[in-house]
């Protein structure tokens, strides 16, 4: 479902901005579906977590529109205890969130459960941080926000697909 809200700013005059909300009935619990597009998931597992409901809303609604099996988290402890019991082919982490940090998340994870790929999707868009995420091994990839479905559907299938998912290598390496 789309809202529109008009702003209203002496500074830059009247601006127009579209939200897309998915129903709780999209994303409460997601389920695959078929999906004609060139990036779509075959059943994957991928957990969302992330303290922003927009975006685990938003990226569920594309993710299992594309095929994917989606989960979400409001935190990092929710996401682990999660990680222990779907045990997720990806994990789309926020770094910037109350409580467990993403960073901390990501080497918790390296210990449950190794082969998991982590993807960063944050608004922090340093690129110290960036070479830090991915040059140390914390995750494969990162996403920064704001980001189009398409980037995000790119991103994940790019992810799986480095990985091997899907093949009896990676389910032994995967830990779960």
């Amino acid at each position: 479902m789309f809202f529109a809200k008009r702003i209203l700013s002496a500074t830059v005059g009247t601006k127009l901005v579209l939200r897309y909300s998915p129903t709780p009935s999209d994303c409460r619990v997601c389920t695959n579906r078929k999906s004609t597009m060139s990036l779509t998931g075959k059943g994957e597992v991928i957990l969302i977590i992330d303290d922003e409901e927009c975006i685990r809303d938003s990226c569920c609604q594309v993710l299992t529109k594309a095929g994917y099996r989606v989960e979400t988290a409001i935190n990092g402890e929710a996401g682990l205890a999660k990680v222990r019991e779907i045990c997720p082919n990806i994990v789309l982490l926020d770094l910037d969130m109350p409580g467990t940090s993403g960073f901390e998340v990501m080497d918790r994870l390296n210990e449950i459960s190794p082969g998991i790929i982590k993807v960063v999707v944050t608004g922090n868009t340093a690129v110290d941080l960036e070479k830090e995420v991915i040059r140390k091994g914390r995750a494969l990839s990162y996403l920064a926000k704001p980001f189009s479905p398409e980037q995000l559907k790119q991103v994940v299938r790019g992810a799986l697909d480095s990985k091997g998912v899907g093949n009896r290598e990676y389910a032994e390496k995967s830990g779960c």
